[in-house]
Order: structure tokens, then C-alpha cells, then sequence
């Protein structure tokens, strides 16, 4: 199939990867649409990136979407272990370092 569209469409569409700025923006973008709020630092965040973009399947964006669902769960996972009635919401929303360690 791909060759018979190669052969029909000649153009040949280049998709630049995100830079790991780019891919910071886009992770701190998705928290927030989903409700969290981004109370962790940039060098953690920096880290944790780069350690999924030397992976060989990294997606870029999509790669960085999947992350954000991975800390979401270990944020869950988190917040079920305390006790959350001297919490307000905003810290039990807060997506902090700690999240990280996957």
C-alpha cells in the first residue's frame, strides 16, 4: 500500500520533532487541560523528558501525552495514600516532583 501511494503522491511531508522546550510546554499544557495544577520544576521535568526521548519508540508529542498519563496515575496513586482531609483542592490537584518517580 505504501509504495503504491508513494508512487502517487511525490511530495514528501517532513514533521520536525518537537525540541525538549517544546515538549516541556506541550506536557505542562496537557496537565493543565486536564485539570492539574504544574507545581513541579523545570529540571525535574527536563530529566524526565529526555530520559523518554533516547527511547527508540518515543512518539514526541504523543510520547509526552503518554508521559503525562503516567504521572497522572503515579499522582493517584499518591493522593489514595494520604489522608486528604486537611488537604485543599489545590494540593490535592498539584502534580509536584514527587509524581516523577516512575
Amino acid at each position: 500500500l505504501f509504495r503504491s501511494l508513494k508512487s502517487r503522491i511525490p511530495k514528501i511531508i517532513e514533521f520536525p520533532d518537537y525540541s525538549l522546550e517544546e515538549l516541556m510546554q506541550i506536557f505542562r499544557g496537557d496537565l493543565l487541560k486536564r485539570g492539574y495544577e504544574d507545581d513541579m520544576s523545570d529540571e525535574t521535568l527536563r530529566e524526565l523528558i529526555g530520559r523518554e526521548m533516547v527511547k527508540e519508540d518515543f512518539g514526541n508529542a504523543r510520547g509526552v501525552r503518554n508521559l503525562c498519563d503516567r504521572v497522572i496515575e503515579k499522582h493517584n496513586e499518591r493522593m489514595n495514600e494520604r489522608d486528604l482531609s486537611g488537604l485543599s483542592d489545590d494540593d490535592i490537584l498539584s502534580i509536584t516532583d514527587e509524581d516523577f518517580r516512575l
